[in-house]
């Protein structure tokens, strides 16, 4: 008798484990929870990666308020602080902060790309030639942005930058 009712148990379990592997009930539920977790984990990177865009977008802005201030208001005698002071107003954090950088560069060139003098004594500083030179202004504003996750191949951090340069003369 207890032969009989292992056989009968067992010929019910195969048979309950086959009508399991045929029920395709829940299978869409168990697809959309992985479509869904992989949807979700690719949102939030585009979302990362999107504010880090943000950033840089911040930073080109400042540069350019600061090279604007430039060709307006002509540093005197190489004063670059009032450009300084113009792109730190319009950055979006303060100045000196923790990794920030701003570098403000007064300089002059020849025609050929030489450097050269961007005052002389009595006068105009002149290239070989007898050429005027060009005053030039560079901005150059970077940030370590900190991400929300660290992604493979990029880390924790992404360096940020942007630069500007105009002529003034």
């Amino acid at each position: 008798m207890l032969g009989k009712n292992l056989a009968r148990w067992g010929t019910a379990a195969v048979r309950h484990w086959r009508k399991l592997g045929a029920c395709r009930r829940g299978v869409v539920t168990i697809e959309g929870a992985f479509v869904a977790t992989v949807l979700g984990l690719l949102m939030i990177g585009v979302i990362d990666f999107g504010l880090a865009y943000k950033r840089h977008a911040e930073l080109e802005n400042a540069v350019r308020a600061g090279t604007q201030y430039a060709l307006v208001r002509r540093p005197q005698q190489g004063d670059v602080n009032p450009i300084r002071t113009a792109v730190w107003e319009t950055a979006p954090f303060y100045e000196g902060a923790p990794g920030t950088a701003l570098d403000v560069e007064f300089y002059c060139e020849c025609p050929d790309g030489s450097p050269s003098q961007c005052s002389a004594p009595g006068g105009v500083a002149l290239c070989s030639g007898g050429i005027e030179r060009s005053a030039f202004v560079r901005v150059r504003l970077s940030q370590d942005f900190d991400l929300l996750f660290a992604y493979p191949g990029v880390g924790t951090s992404v360096d940020l930058a942007a630069e500007g340069s105009v002529r003034l003369n």
